[in-house]
């Protein structure tokens, strides 16, 4: 999908879907146990704040994880579409 962009080995995408697995894992079991173990308006809190930050933190660390491999996307954004295909 975005292959255009990065170029990245199959083995990194692998490493980044385990990771976005692991992640929602442990996101699900924080908030079963902020759920059953804290009062509701706690609960929401975690919610909204705690797992929203978790999300975009993690996301930006994965976009730093990705980003050596984009070294070609200066070059990919100054082609124009039609030339795009022509180098792959």
């Amino acid at each position: 999908m975005m292959e255009h962009v990065l170029t990245v080995p199959h083995i990194i995408w692998h490493r980044v879907n385990w990771a976005w697995v692991a992640f929602f894992i442990v996101s699900g079991v924080a908030n079963i146990y902020v759920a059953y173990n804290y009062s509701q308006d706690a609960w929401v809190n975690f919610k909204l704040f705690g797992l929203m930050g978790m999300t975009f933190v993690f996301m930006i660390l994965q976009g730093i994880y990705l980003a050596r491999y984009a070294e070609n996307s200066e070059a990919i954004i100054n082609t124009p579409p039609h030339d795009r295909d022509k180098t792959h």
